[in-house]
């Protein structure tokens, strides 16, 4: 399971595995640490399920003796950092954060282009500038819902706007508006492995 990207700083770190094992390995690994893992078990789809054990095997790597609760479906450390998950094909990533973390990671998708009316619209994509419709589509997408993941649910991605995306350092911001409230935050975006991983930095 090799470590693809890590990134680590006083406030949050972010790691990216690529998961060349079987299913097995992170079963007993985590049965090694005294992780709970029956809900991962129970997963059905045999790709989802191997996501869900390995998410949680590097999250036991990077945070010894964390012990795993949820929230309104978003998980939590007891006493521990804020986290997030994510995962995609045969990446899967952690994020602990001081606030609360927001990472996604995102293979470019054709789907993407079927469904971008339902994230955002024809100018967000263009000032990403990547060159490449689907992969300025996955860019858009992965800093909305490293975002949306800060805040939890009822977020609409439309409700998050994106601007001041800078392709040579990798960062951006996303202005939400929220329960009267208007956020602003920093996105840091890279490429890895053929995916597109964004975090919140602030």
């Amino acid at each position: 399971m090799p470590l693809i990207y890590h990134h680590i700083d006083s406030r949050i770190q972010v790691a990216v595995w690529q998961t060349d094992e079987q299913e097995r390995f992170f079963s007993d690994a985590l049965k090694a640490a005294d992780v709970p893992a029956l809900i991962g078990r129970a997963v059905k789809h045999p790709e989802k399920r191997k996501q869900w054990l390995a998410s949680r095997h590097l999250l036991e790597m990077l945070f010894p003796g964390a012990v795993q609760y949820y929230r309104g479906r978003k998980p939590y450390l007891l006493g521990g950092p804020f986290i997030s998950l994510s995962h995609s094909e045969n990446l899967v990533g952690v994020m602990l954060s001081r606030s609360p973390a927001g990472l996604d990671v995102q293979f470019p998708d054709e789907k993407l282009r079927r469904i971008a009316a339902k994230f955002t619209d024809t100018e967000e994509p263009e000032r990403i500038g990547r060159g490449d419709e689907i992969l300025s589509l996955t860019v858009v997408w992965a800093v909305k819902e490293a975002v949306f993941k800060t805040y939890g649910t009822l977020l609409p991605f439309r409700d998050i706007q994106i601007s001041g995306f800078n392709a040579e350092t990798g960062c951006c911001r996303a202005e939400v508006f929220r329960e009267g409230r208007h956020h602003t935050h920093s996105i840091t975006v890279t490429e890895c492995a053929g995916a597109v991983v964004a975090f919140l930095t602030e």
